[in-house]
């Protein structure tokens, strides 16, 4: 079976442009991905730019098995130029441009064809990201969503950009005096001036950060020449938000940012990364004016002048010369219209009876008169999703929907303070949403920033929130650091060790998720039990997964029965004792597919090399509802957890699951699931074989599990914490 899904249309043609000068050896790594692609109907043209003839070794006859075609610019620079000197020889309906110094996994063009279709885009877009599927070398959304002019410059970067022919022909391909080599100073952000003009034309641009490309990372200490290209890559951002009108604040924004990266470096003594980010923030500065003020590394950097624009694709050639700026000649794009959906409304149901702390207080009829007010912590918007992340997005949906109820609105006002980046992540009404500077917060926003603009009692709910505030309200989801060490960095230990048993001590109030996590809070001395609520997670989120959407859809149906693992390769995560029966499993016919990016502050453990494991990497919320519904069993061996809400996923989507018997497992599961000791490996392959030989128990496993699934609700868990806070309220117990 195939990691990334099979094709949605194997006649769909797609034609890989690439542009290159100076490259050997990374385009041969580019060939040799290509060469894996589960996608076969592709062709490749390379626009040669060389003098030289050293692309003639690739060329060789029969050295590669796909269509190859080489055509000769020589001369000729610009990869804006070249690109579409390609595309417009190009055969495909669908067109990608790589980098010549980038390269693929194996599903990425199989994957991208998919989301082009489900999403009717014209164009779809991706991230950079390295080999263990982090993003690099910029800023990506965390979450799929239509493109738009205010999310453009953080949905795509050019060599992960798949393009309907049509929408090419439309905006007549790439500015050629926009991009590296070009004959201007702009050297980037050609693939956002492509999607500015695609959208202006009222195409359909998507990005989903499960597409993604790998490309070496940028090394601003070691990397030779980086400071000049930190210049001309500004000016091509600056040039490009000068041109598509996007107003004196947008300007201030893009260029103050890097000079808050440059005090933040000067202050850690990184003064190389100083350096840049002022050479990115005078870049950005040049291109926005149409002014150089003169510095190594750029085209034309001769001393001071100004840049006259007299048309953007039409190729006419830019002139350097006199003394005041030209007015542009470009049309405004219209703004585009795309809206995210917001989430429905989650159906009210209530919590397992094992969650003690749990007792819902009076409705709203009887609630103070004192309007109280709510400030929550939003640094969670700008994180990677994990199971900490999508509570306190689901939490906060279920308070705005909450406080839509008038006698709710009477008695409480609340805002969620975001850095910049999280300002649009959510689709709130109730609450209100207030950015401040700093894109994506850090330990210095929060214990800065945050409390300084605090009101009224402050919700952080994911771990970590300001020390100096005390009308506190704080879920710490785990103590994993304390339980399980092995699993994190030294420095992530530390941190979180030292932390946390200040946060505790000093909030007005600790909520956890389990009856588990409250226990080993008391017991680890960070909290008593008195001052503990336990607030759990709810399932309802799943519903509004599409399994249809998945590349996953059609390929599991025909293919071996496959036990399903979701999780990082962190040590308590324990995925190893699955890859200890891995070879047993295979003897059953089973599969075991692994999927999960890799956390940076985890790590890794040994994998598996036996053949039937597939390590399925980064899936989306559409992937896991097909995975979770075509699987045998869900697999949840853990150590510890503080709630588990894979398996409570897994549960609600009709999985049977097989999870360890300790921690907070079978709190969650209840009588639902099969369990297994997390340290036995022959425990978990009695369990596959016997929930794999009876077809009855795994029917009342499914129905079980949706039963117990429906025990736990979102909504429910945001009553609490509306509760709690009301509680708060001076004067609220009188």
């Amino acid at each position: 079976m195939s990691g990334s899904g099979a094709l949605i249309n194997k006649e769909v043609l797609i034609s890989l442009v690439i542009s290159t000068l100076g490259r050997t050896t990374p385009l041969e790594r580019l060939f040799e991905s290509l060469l894996t692609q589960e996608h076969k109907n592709f062709e490749v043209i390379v626009v040669d730019q060389n003098r030289d003839n050293r692309l003639d070794p690739l060329f060789g006859e029969g050295r590669w098995s796909f269509p190859l075609r080489r055509q000769r610019t020589p001369g000729e620079t610009g990869v804006s130029r070249g690109r579409n000197t390609g595309w417009e020889i190009a055969e495909g309906s669908i067109i990608v441009f790589p980098d010549d110094d980038c390269w693929y996994p194996s599903w990425f063009l199989a994957r991208g064809l998919f989301l082009m279709a489900a999403t009717g885009a014209d164009f779809l877009s991706g991230r950079a990201a390295d080999e263990d599927g982090r993003s690099i070398n910029g800023r990506y959304e965390l979450t799929a969503q239509p493109i738009n002019r205010a999310n453009v410059w953080t949905t795509g970067i050019e060599w992960t950009i798949f393009f309907k022919r049509t929408a090419l022909m439309a905006v007549s391909g790439f500015d050629p005096e926009i991009g590296i080599g070009a004959s201007t100073p702009w050297q980037s952000c050609e693939g956002q001036d492509l999607m500015l003009r695609a959208l202006a034309n009222r195409l359909k641009g998507y990005y989903d950060p499960s597409i993604y490309g790998y490309h070496a990372t940028f090394d601003i200490e070691a990397e030779a020449g980086i400071q000049g290209k930190g210049r001309k890559y500004g000016r091509g951002i600056g040039y490009v938000l000068r041109v598509h009108q996007y107003g004196l604040w947008s300007a201030l924004k893009w260029i103050g940012r890097p000079v808050i990266g440059l005090i933040v470096f000067f202050v850690r003594g990184k003064f190389k990364h100083v350096e840049y980010y002022r050479n990115v923030a005078i870049g950005r500065f040049e291109g926005w004016s149409g002014r150089l003020i003169g510095s190594p590394g750029g085209p034309s950097d001769k001393g001071p002048f100004f840049w006259h624009s007299q048309g953007s694709s039409s190729g006419t050639q830019n002139e350097a010369a006199g003394s005041k700026d030209q007015v542009l000649q470009i049309a405004t794009p219209k703004p585009e219209a795309f809206v995210s959906p917001r989430p429905s409304a989650p159906a009210r149901t209530s919590h397992g009876e094992s969650f003690g702390h749990t007792e819902e207080s009076a409705s709203t009829a009887s609630l103070p008169r004192v309007r109280q007010r709510l400030t929550i912590n939003g640094r969670f918007l700008t994180q990677n999703l994990t199971g900490v992340q999508r509570y306190c997005r689901e939490i906060v949906s279920s308070l705005d929907n909450l406080l839509q109820d008038e006698q709710w609105r009477a008695a409480l006002t609340a805002k969620i303070i975001v850095p910049s980046a999280g300002a649009h992540c959510l689709d709130l009404h109730a609450i209100g949403v207030q950015p401040t500077l700093g894109r994506v917060g850090g330990p210095a926003w929060t214990q800065c920033v945050l409390p300084i603009l605090s009101r009224g009692v402050l919700l952080s709910l994911g771990n970590i929130g300001p020390v100096v505030s005390s009308n506190h309200v704080i879920c710490i989801h785990d103590l994993n650091t304390y339980l399980a060490p092995e699993s994190y960095s030294t420095a992530f230990r530390i941190y979180y060790r030292t932390i946390l048993p200040i946060l505790a001590k000093r909030a007005a109030r600790v909520v956890t998720v389990s009856n588990f996590s409250a226990r080993m809070l008391d017991e680890f001395k960070l909290c008593p039990l008195d001052k503990i609520t336990v607030i759990p997670n709810g399932h309802e989120h799943v519903q509004r997964w599409r399994p249809d959407r998945s590349v996953y859809a059609s390929s599991l149906s025909g293919n071996r029965p496959f036990v399903f693992v979701l999780g990082s390769r962190a040590w308590h995560k324990n995925v190893q004792i699955l890859f200890d029966i891995a070879r047993e499993l295979d003897s059953l016919g089973l599969d075991l597919l692994v999927a999960g990016a890799p956390n940076r502050h985890f790590s890794p453990v040994e994998q598996s090399a036996a053949p039937n494991v597939r390590m399925l990497g980064f899936v989306t919320d559409d992937d896991l509802a097909a995975l979770y519904r075509n699987a045998l069993c869900f697999a949840f061996p853990s150590l510890t957890e503080g709630f588990g809400l894979p398996a409570l996923e897994a549960m609600a989507l009709g999985c049977p699951v097989i999870a360890s018997n300790c921690a907070s497992m079978p709190e969650v599961c209840g009588s639902a699931a099969l369990y297994a000791d997390p340290k036995s490996p022959r425990a978990w392959l009695d369990q596959i074989k016997r929930l794999h030989a009876d077809q009855d128990l795994a029917a009342s496993l499914r129905a079980e599990g949706c039963r117990q699934a429906a025990r736990f609700s979102w909504t429910k868990s945001a009553q609490l914490y509306l509760n709690l806070i009301m509680s708060l309220v001076p004067g609220a117990a009188d």
